[in-house]
């Protein structure tokens, strides 16, 4: 017997402005390099911040209102939300939200080790897991940018940094996608979570590399 796939619906694209504002969840070095991407090339941004500190204020003083720090529980709003929170707190965040109503979550997490459940090493990749987390999302790996390895110059001199991302909805790809080009990423689709996730995870080839897109 053939077991019940559960399957949920959602308008493409999601209201016509889903990159207009993005949710970061998470406090560290990545999340703020994502929120500096992010406001500086126009989008708004919800950084959901517990414990925001100097280095968050500062941004949002300098965003010119377009970042704006707020709770965890508020960064899940949007239409894109992207996750980057430690590894081990990827449980914990997740289970704030019941219900993720068909919106988007970008996993920009990366474990520090090889990705194992109560000690076992799991069948599916680090992306998968946190799909397997999460209730009516769109789960689309991305931005885990290698620590140490965040901005570096990019402009009309030297090209646009590359970004993988994967998922297996083509359509939230897409979106995803979009949101990187707003953000003057090259985005490169690798396809199915199956396939790009370990390409993408440590210490997969594709996890602590800067390519190049020349234009």
């Amino acid at each position: 017997m053939t077991p019940a796939v559960q399957t949920f619906a959602v308008s493409w694209p999601l209201s016509g402005d889903a990159t207009s504002t993005i949710g970061i969840v998470g406090e560290g070095e990545l999340a703020r390099f994502i929120a500096t991407r992010a406001f500086r090339f126009g989008i708004e941004v919800l950084a959901g911040v517990d414990h925001p500190g100097v280095e968050w204020h500062s941004l949002a003083d300098i965003s010119g209102g377009r970042l704006r720090l707020v709770t965890p529980l508020d960064a899940i709003r949007p239409e894109i939300v992207v996750l980057a929170v430690p590894w081990a707190n990827v449980a914990s965040t997740l289970s704030l939200v019941v219900d993720w109503e068909a919106r988007i979550l970008l996993d920009a997490t990366n474990p520090e080790e090889p990705v194992s459940v109560n000690g076992v090493a799991a069948v599916k990749n680090s992306t998968q897991l946190v799909a397997s987390m999460v209730r009516n999302a769109y789960v689309v790996k991305g931005l885990n940018f290698a620590p140490g390895k965040l901005e570096i110059p990019t402009g009309s001199d030297c090209g646009r940094r590359v970004a993988f991302i994967s998922g297996d909805e083509p359509r939230a790809n897409s979106e995803v996608c979009r949101l990187l080009g707003q953000m003057d990423f090259a985005a490169v689709d690798l396809g199915p979570l199956a396939w790009g996730g370990p390409l993408q995870q440590v210490p997969g080839p594709l996890s602590d590399c800067i390519m190049i897109r020349l234009d």
